[in-house]
């Protein structure tokens, strides 16, 4: 019998939902009869119910709601072929036209006649029964329910998005939103391999969610939290900027945060929709290449989801808070609309806000990565930094500027293992050491961790520490305790380590005699320590009776107080005296600068002293009576696979540390239990908690601006190379469009001439001299001179991508000089020979098509591609040289100058399109259109103008690609929903290892840039040269000025 029951969630308008009796579809040839299981509430399902909209799609006649779902089929139309009754499906919910241009190739999900359900005017899926096409219903494998079938949706959101980031093995990512599509990119982020994934939210039971499901880190936007402080606890949270930014929320905040910590070259992914237009930080993006790429659904994608859960890659199941009948849909959307319903766990936490700003307060349970162990901790320590932390707020460079967790003496146990954890299981009762190099740099490779430079460190400003009742933290820094070892003496472990380190780095041995001063907790761990390894004679001293009693108790052969009074001298007569001789080995255990001079002092020749306290930064030393003695003065910065060690002599009862406790509190009293630190009431030692519950003289002319309209020409000194450069005799020097904007503004972005500074860096030059390491050139070498040297060092210089170096050298930019002058010295791997018939004006302009031809690379230029150039000044007409030269089919360029215009179709424009001053942008649009007659794939902007990058997005082709060249405002108002037609936005900056290419072009004639050269002028005439650049006159397009006084004979 046929079902009769078709009860269905209609929307009649803002808060207007409906139960109702809808008739039962029958299915079309090729389609499906589906009883419906069970539908998920998306948060446009809310969207719509609350606002009645979502940008275009607005309800204006009662439309079923829903669209995430899955089913049962119970019919199928007689054209099926690939389902049959009783199959359960997951519904991609959107069907195609299947004959457009975007559905033929591939791109079906960009098709302008989708009929998507619960949008506008389409119904959606909330209801008993409902009719959809077979191929975009997929089957569910056997080990899949039905609830995971309706997770496929926001799912396949997920996997879309970061197919389009390229999420591989490696990424970090940034996920901005912890909402439902934020979880699920989360997840599918860690499937791709991205070794690191943050999450930010304003709710924390979501972030606990995130937690739970395998971020490596969140963060908690409060309200009042200002883009720069996000974007500064990120960075300090991943330790490094993302390279994959996942903008999940819509929310202008949250995209001009991802556009300003995204790494450079990295890529931003809009995923979540917001308003139409936002004012958005676009050129410091672009100018670092950051890609910004837009996300509308998915495309191919429920097949590789489904098989994200199938194979237990993604687990969904932690995504469903809540169950409801149909019968109680409305009470489900009020759930949903209100966010109702949160639990909270306990982890307590010791949270530093600032100078004597503790607090306690609940914290999510993290979860751990794949490398780690969740730990009950068990007993902290109070260290002396922590009480530093808290009185003075910082300890040298390491400031508490965020809330930070403290602590980092600390034992625990371990509740749950990572999957790729062997050393350790649940139950097993661990010392923490609290320090996890980054494993990659020379020093983690080499076994001095210690030194890592990019260690996380806890209770390290920024870093959290381990004062909390649940902590993750790598298994290879978890120790597991012997079972003679308890808890307490495993939270010891950690002051242990620097002690054995500092004795092993003094090579304390059998027979040694040695001095410690201070015989605070440091000091006596190292008195046990060298009393372990064989010292036979250890003297300790301290202005603390108390702590003295406490080294006799633990073995000190001999102790000394240092009264307030005592010089220098009186205390190495006394340490001599008490000894019976010099010690051969001194450990100064207090940083104080006294005792850093007694131990250098009384120290025997050729002995060690070893400097363990930290205190000023500069300290007066008699260095010169120690050195001539061969007293060897080493440093010792934590440890460095001690652990072990420490924990062996703890077992072995060669190192005695429990009497070091003196104070034990819970977590509840942490307070007073730092007050008692800080105080020194009751004369504490060690307190814990329990956590459970060449001449310069030659004529060197230079072209220098000092300031705003102040440009002037004077000698300069004759520059000395170094030996990877070469002394260049310099030839020509184009004036580029930022020369002009440093002498009209001063600035540039942040890049401000504070300073006097030579001006140019378009040139070309006759090698002269090169150094002693230089094999590519030789003198009378002609050049093309590449303006840039970045530092060789960091990543981006090792990863072939020069042009994003945070450190790079670029000639004429604020402070660095540029190369408007007669002699000029450069390093020789980026001055490139020009073949003999390439002309020195030509090499200049090899500066302005190189930024084309990264232009046109980055937009992938290709045969038969329909591109649109924005502006006709210098760097759009080699635009329009470069994209012919990569086979660009048609080229129109737009300007607002006849005279650019003409030069345009003289080098070859198919099209060209005088844009009025008044012009709005749907005209502009619409004329471009129509010259072209389709909508142009590529478009590359040159103007920076804001006008005109909103027409470039609005007319660029569907999948398209928009490139954007020029350097206008740092905000810009732009129209965001184009990039939700996939149209992906690229910036430009300079040019990465384009120069041979640019070389290329012209030396095959590909690339005629002469006809671009407008105007010489002299040296001499420089001023006048950028007077004609600034006003225009006499129609420039290219301005060369001849650094050498014989150019015209030279040429």
């Amino acid at each position: 019998m046929a079902p009769k029951d078709n009860l269905t969630a209609v929307l009649y308008g803002i808060n207007d939902m409906r139960l109702e009796q809808r008739p039962i579809p029958v299915p079309k040839p090729n389609q499906v009869l589906l009883k419906m299981e069970v539908v998920g509430i998306c948060g446009s399902d809310v969207h719509y119910l609350v606002s009645g909209r979502i940008g275009p799609f607005v309800v204006t006649d009662p439309m079923v709601i829903g669209h995430e779902a899955s089913g049962t089929v119970i019919q199928v139309g007689r054209d099926v072929k690939n389902l049959k009754p009783g199959d359960r499906v997951a519904i991609e919910p959107g069907i195609t036209c299947r004959t457009c241009a975007d559905c033929k190739s591939g791109n079906y999900h960009l098709c302008k006649d989708m009929i998507f359900c619960a949008t506008p005017p389409v119904d959606g899926n909330l209801t008993r029964y409902y009719v959809h096409d077979a191929d975009f219903c997929h089957k569910l494998p056997d080990n899949m329910d039905l609830e995971e079938g309706a997770l496929m949706e926001p799912l396949s959101v997920g996997v879309h998005a970061c197919r389009r980031a390229g999420v591989r093995i490696g990424s970090v990512v940034l996920v901005l939103g912890a909402g439902p599509i934020g979880l699920v990119s989360m997840l599918t982020a860690k499937a791709m391999g991205a070794s690191k994934v943050i999450i930010t939210d304003i709710v924390g039971h979501r972030l606990q969610k995130a937690k739970e499901l395998g971020a490596d880190f969140t963060l908690q936007i409060g309200q009042n939290t200002t883009e720069e402080e996000i974007v500064s606890e990120i960075k300090a949270k991943l330790g490094e900027d993302p390279n994959i930014t996942l903008e999940c929320t819509g929310a202008e905040q949250c995209v001009r945060v991802a556009l300003q910590v995204t790494k450079s070259g990295g890529t931003v992914i809009l995923v979540g929709l917001g308003k139409f237009e936002m004012t958005v930080p676009l050129a410091g993006a672009l100018v670092r290449e950051v890609n910004i790429r837009g996300v509308f659904r998915y495309n191919n994608d429920y097949p590789i989801a489904i098989e994200m859960v199938k194979t237990g890659k993604v687990n969904v199941k932690p995504l469903i808070t809540h169950h409801y009948k149909m019968e109680d849909t409305l009470k489900a959307f009020h759930t949903a609309k209100t966010g109702e319903g949160n639990p909270i766990k306990d982890n307590l936490t010791a949270v530093l806000y600032g100078i004597d700003d503790m607090r306690l307060e609940q914290r999510p349970i993290p979860v751990p990565k794949d490398n780690q162990v969740l730990l009950k901790m068990e007993s902290v320590g109070i260290c002396g930094s922590d009480v530093h932390y808290l009185v003075q707020g910082r300890i040298g460079p390491f400031i508490v500027e965020k809330p930070m967790i403290i602590g980092h003496e600390a034992s625990g146990t371990v509740v749950l293992c990572g999957k790729n954890v062997t050393s350790l299981k649940p139950g097993d009762r661990v010392a923490i050491e609290p320090g996890v190099g980054c494993r990659m740099c020379s020093f983690c490779k080499e076994g001095n961790y210690h030194l890592c430079l990019d260690m996380q460190f806890c209770a390290t400003p920024p870093v959290d520490g381990n004062l909390s009742r649940f902590y993750v933290h790598d298994a290879d820094f978890c120790f597991k305790l012997p079972d003679n070892v308890s808890l307490d003496e495993g939270a010891l472990m950690e002051p242990l380590a620097v002690g054995v380190h500092a004795c092993k780095r003094a090579n304390v041995r059998f027979g040694d005699v040695v001095l410690i001063l201070g015989a605070g907790p440091i000091g006596l761990v190292t008195l046990l320590a060298a009393k372990a390894m064989g010292a036979t004679k250890a003297l300790i001293t301290d202005i603390v009776d108390i702590r003295l009693t406490k080294a006799k108790e633990l073995g000190a052969d001999y102790t000394l107080k240092i009264e307030k009074n005592m010089t220098e001298e009186e205390i190495i007569k006394k340490i001599k005296a008490l000894l019976g001789e010099e010690p051969n080995v001194s450990l100064d255990c207090t940083g104080a600068e006294q005792c850093v001079r007694v131990a250098v002092q009384a120290t025997k020749s050729g002995g060690v002293v070893t400097l363990i306290g930290l205190g000023a930064f500069e300290m007066n030393l008699p260095l010169t009576g120690a050195l001539i003695r061969e007293v060897d003065i080493r440093g010792v910065f934590r440890y460095n696979n001690d652990y072990p060690t420490a924990i062996e002599m703890v077992r072995s009862g060669k190192a005695n540390v429990k009497s070091l406790i003196t104070h034990h509190y819970k977590i509840e009293d942490t307070l007073k239990a730092f007050h008692t630190a800080k105080t020194g009431e009751g004369n504490p030692i060690k307190a814990r908690f329990s956590c459970c519950s060449k001449s310069s003289q030659k004529n060197n002319l230079a072209a220098v601006l000092h300031g705003i309209g102040d440009l002037r020409l004077e000698n300069r000194p004759m520059p000395i190379i170094k030996d990877n450069q070469v002394l260049l005799q310099m030839e020509t020097v184009g004036i580029c469009g930022s020369d002009v904007h440093y002498l009209v503004e001063g600035r540039i972005g942040p890049f401000v001439v504070k300073n006097p500074m030579v001006i140019g860096h378009e040139a070309s030059g006759t090698v002269l001299e090169i150094g002693k390491k230089v094999k590519t050139l030789k003198p009378g070498d002609r050049v093309a001179i590449e303006p840039g040297v970045g530092c060789r060092v960091c990543t981006f210089c090792k990863d072939g991508r020069y042009h994003l170096c945070p450190e790079m050298a670029f000639c004429a930019t604020p402070p660095i000089d540029g190369n408007l002058c007669r002699f000029f010295a450069h390093d020789a791997d980026f001055c490139f020979k020009l073949p003999e018939h390439l002309t020195l004006d030509e090499g200049a302009l090899m500066e302005p098509l190189s930024v084309a031809v990264h232009s046109c690379k980055r937009a992938n230029v290709r045969l038969g591609d329909v591109v649109l150039v924005m502006g006709a000044g210098p760097i759009g007409l080699t635009s329009l040289l470069a994209a012919r030269a990569y086979g660009a089919s048609a080229v129109l360029i737009t300007d607002l100058a006849e005279h650019r215009l003409n030069k345009a179709r003289e080098l070859g424009a198919d099209c060209v399109l005088k844009v009025e001053k008044n012009m709005r942008e749907e005209e502009l649009v619409k004329e471009i259109k129509c010259l072209l007659r389709v909508d142009p794939n590529i478009t590359i902007e040159c103007t920076g103008e804001e006008s005109s990058i909103r027409a470039s997005l609005q007319v660029t082709k569907t999948g398209g690609v928009v490139v954007l060249v020029g350097l206008g405002k740092f905000d810009l108002n732009l129209p965001i929903f184009p990039l939700f037609r996939e149209v992906d936005v690229r910036g430009i900056f300079r040019y990465n290892n384009d120069y041979p290419q640019a070389i290329e072009m012209v030396q095959s004639g590909k690339a005629n840039v002469k006809p671009l050269i407008t105007h010489h002028f002299a040296m001499e005439d420089t001023v006048k040269a950028f007077e004609t650049a600034r006003t225009g006159a006499g129609n420039p397009i290219k301005i060369l000025i001849h650094a050498n006084p014989d150019w015209k004979i030279c040429e």
